[in-house]
């Protein structure tokens, strides 16, 4: 008896040439809808940067004037997941401007856009911002995320390694990795075109921890069975992630815990 083809509402395999023609429809639709108070539309995304696939989703900026808030719309929209992210002009360039320890990750949202309504240029301004106050802000941020993550993820790694539990190892090696990866694109000023392939693409820059590399491939390889290993190329990333830190600039201890001083509401 031959077996029925169970058929998913989503998501569903479509080609490039398809959503990118939905995308235009709904740019057109979004003008029609909203008139001049749409600065500008643009596809961000894997089907900005061209690597997209069958199953990949329809991402789009839309850019409003200032005075003007339209509502978000996300969903599900068979063969497809569809998201519009309604923008104002001003307050769009000063996110992009924000640098933070997911810089490395978000930067590409704002730099590859392919325009379907841009009669100013709005997004050659945009793609500039997330450079703008990179290099300046850069090391504090990097010191921060520092403390407030890898110390974090390790302090636990070790804890739980002592107290027998190993199943910790595994997710502790995830962490410690994806929070590396971060800190590898803030230093190196690069940001990564896609999640799928952050690990990979952050042992190809220049500046990189020792131990960093090794611990990828074992992941990326599935190579995770033998706990202890794992544990101990966790530790060898993390002793290198140190003297790298501090090879960056960063010193991330101190001696005195100074509290700091009361601030009333209001003041700055």
């Amino acid at each position: 008896m031959k077996k029925e083809t169970i058929k998913l509402n989503y998501p569903q395999e479509t080609t490039r040439e398809a959503k990118l023609q939905r995308a235009q429809e709904l740019a057109q639709r979004v003008q029609d809808t909203y008139g001049d108070a749409i600065v500008a539309i643009g596809l961000y995304g894997s089907l900005a940067t061209g690597r997209d696939g069958g199953y990949s989703d329809i991402e789009m900026h839309v850019v409003a004037r200032d005075e003007v808030e339209i509502p978000a719309v996300e969903g599900v929209y068979p063969p497809y997941k569809i998201e519009l992210s309604m923008r104002q002009e001003t307050s769009f360039l000063k996110e992009a401007s924000i640098i933070s320890d997911a810089w490395s990750v978000k930067a590409g949202s704002y730099v590859d856009v392919r325009p379907l309504y841009d009669p100013t240029d709005y997004f050659k301004n945009l793609k500039k911002m997330p450079f703008k106050r990179l290099s300046e802000q850069k090391l504090a941020v990097m010191r921060e995320f520092f403390i407030w993550e890898p110390c974090e993820t390790i302090a636990k790694l070790y804890t739980n390694w002592d107290l027998g539990n190993q199943d910790y190892v595994i997710m502790a090696a995830h962490d410690l990795l994806w929070q590396t990866a971060k800190l590898i694109g803030l230093a190196n000023e690069t940001y990564y075109p896609s999640r799928a392939t952050m690990l990979r693409d952050a042992t190809s820059m220049s500046n990189v921890p020792k131990g960093f590399d090794e611990l990828v491939t074992s992941y990326l390889s599935g190579d995770m069975a033998d706990k202890q290993a794992v544990y101990l190329a966790c530790k060898n990333l993390w002793e290198g992630l140190q003297k790298w830190i501090s090879e960056q600039g960063i010193t991330y201890t101190e001696d005195v815990l100074t509290l700091p001083s009361i601030q009333t509401k209001g003041e700055s």
